[in-house]
């Protein structure tokens, strides 16, 4: 990192109906969306432009029945963990 600011580096969201949430940011924001290639999980990269900034991910069946809910998560990237802690 450029700077010593702590900053968001990666979003991900977790959804109840991926092609939904899928064609609604690919139609409504412009984001780029493609498959990351994960084996044995549905895992799609969203870009804005050219630029990877987050994924998107279903909600298991295990993960909804106690109690989690679609949303979004925002990963915060530092550079020097032991620094910022």
């Amino acid at each position: 990192m450029a700077d010593s600011k702590p900053r968001f580096v990666w979003y991900e969201l977790t959804t109840s109906d991926h092609d939904a949430a899928e064609a609604f940011y690919r139609k409504v924001v412009g984001w780029k969306t493609a498959d990351a290639g994960q084996p044995g999980m549905r895992y799609t990269i969203l870009s804005a432009g050219d630029r990877g900034m987050g994924g998107l991910t279903a909600l298991s069946a295990e993960a909804a029945e106690a109690g989690a809910r679609p949303g979004w998560l925002g990963y915060i990237g530092v550079p020097d963990t032991d620094a910022a802690a």
